[in-house]
Order: C-alpha cells, then structure tokens, then sequence
C-alpha cells in the first residue's frame, strides 16, 4: 500500500504497545491512517499513542488480550463506534518460546497457540462480518519464517506459525472477488523486546 491508500483509512494493529507491533502503528501514522492500538501493557500502549500523536496521528487505545474472543469483539466494536468502519487489520501481538521437544510442556504449547494462532483468529473473527459488510478491508497477519521452515529448538512456536500460515491461505483464497483481502507477513529474525534475553547466533 501506498501512503496515499492509507490516507485517512482506520488501521487496528495489536501487539501495538512494542516491537513489530508498535513500527506498524508508527508508520501507519505517517501515511495518514486513523490508528487503534491495542495491546495488554497499558503504559507501553499509552506510550506508543503519544508517539503516533506527535506525528498528528487520531489514535484509539483499546487494551485487550488476544486470546479473548469478547476482547477482540469490544476491540472491533469500539472502532466501529469510534470511525464507523474497520479498513485494516494488523494481528501483531505474539509470543516466542524456545525449548527442546523433550522439555515442552503442554501449558507451554497451548499458551503459544493460544497468543500466536488463536489470537489471529479471533481477531480475524471479530472483524470478518464488519468488512464483509463494508465489502472492503484488509487483513494482515504476522507470521513468521518459522511459519515457513522450522528450526529447533522452537518446536512450540514453530507449530503456531504454521497454523497462522495455513489459515490465512485458506482464508485469502475464500475472500476472492469480496473486496476483502488477506495477507502474511514472514519476517525474519527481528531485534525486538520478544528476543531481548535470548542469546543467539548472528
């Protein structure tokens, strides 16, 4: 997209509050957009509002945890409320996880899950109808090269970005000739706070 198409167009990104997350919502500032930002870590969240302010940027601070259907549903209803439409999607917010196979626990694969693919979906969920209606809208989901190829020890996030991968493929197939489209995203490997404590390899 290019600034110009963004101009002026009401742009939901979660994970807002930092990282990947948070340079989506700036740039979306620069080029126009109406932004609403959403995320768990409120001051965080207030933080990056100020910053897409500065830029002159309307702002909507929505805190919400993905993995709560009834959150992606108010984060939804409260920008229709606020803009009176939904143009963009952004499903940025994530967790990162590393450990062996033989030292995984359950807890630690469904709470990847739960964040990575179950908070796309219900984000995706929630805004579907509205851009439907609309017969127009983007989504974007951010996945990531490991939701291409994996590479251990990352078994547990591995698993969840390739349930975002496939699940967007299935999704943007469907939305063909709606008006609606869908996108992923596979970045790879980021300097961002999700990584700050890991010690990896160049």
């Amino acid at each position: 997209m290019t600034s110009e198409r963004i101009r002026g167009k009401v742009a939901i990104v979660t994970g807002a509050s930092g990282g990947i997350g948070k340079e989506i919502a700036l740039m979306f500032a620069r080029d126009g957009a109406r932004v609403v930002l959403s995320a768990r870590n409120v001051p965080a969240l207030e933080q990056t509002a100020h910053e897409l302010k500065k830029e002159g940027c309307e702002v909507l601070v929505v805190p919400a945890e993905v993995t709560s259907e009834a959150d992606m549903r108010t984060l939804v209803g409260r920008t229709q409320a606020a803009f009176q439409r939904v143009d963009i999607v952004v499903s940025c917010a994530g967790v990162y996880i590393r450990s062996a196979v033989r030292d995984l626990t359950m807890d630690t694969i469904r709470r990847c899950m739960d964040v990575n693919y179950y908070g796309t979906v219900h984000l995706i969920r929630a805004v579907l109808p509205v851009m439907l209606a609309q017969r127009s809208g983007h989504i974007v989901a951010i996945s990531s090269v490991d939701g291409k190829k994996g590479l251990p020890p990352d078994a547990a996030y591995v698993a969840s970005k390739f349930a975002v991968t496939g699940f967007m493929d299935v999704l943007r197939q469907e939305l063909r000739g709606t008006g609606v489209f869908a996108s992923t995203i596979f970045p790879e490997r980021v300097d961002t706070p999700m990584i700050k404590t890991l010690k990896l390899s160049p």
